[in-house]
């Protein structure tokens, strides 16, 4: 078995060892206020995934009803986020847009073809 991606080893509990992420997850964020948009988004992400890993027991179902790429992928991007939580509360970057400053940035997407 491969997951045709070099350096990313099959999981073989990939369905358990993701739900264990994602439980891990939710309780790390924890840190992180409540009303702070990283912890909304990434909490309802987190238990989107996680329910659909409840629902399911097929892999290629999961994946396909995630849409997000293969339970690997999804374990890897989840171990990066646990990693990336302490230092974003040490940050207090949500308190930058506490006071409602800040502005949406337009993003422009350009036809394919154009640089």
């Amino acid at each position: 078995l491969t997951t045709g991606f070099v350096g990313l080893p099959v999981v073989s509990n990939s369905r358990e060892v993701f739900m264990r992420l994602c439980k891990k997850f939710l309780s790390a964020v924890a840190v992180v206020p409540p009303t702070a948009a990283y912890r909304i988004e990434m909490e309802r992400v987190t238990r989107h995934r996680l329910s659909v890993c409840e629902k399911h027991t097929d892999v290629a179902t999961i994946e396909r009803t995630i849409g997000a790429g293969q339970l690997e992928e999804l374990i890897e991007d989840t171990k990066s986020e646990l990693e990336y939580v302490p230092e974003y509360a040490r940050s207090l970057a949500w308190q930058a847009y506490s006071d409602g400053s800040a502005k949406p940035v337009p993003i422009v997407v350009l036809p394919e073809g154009r640089h």
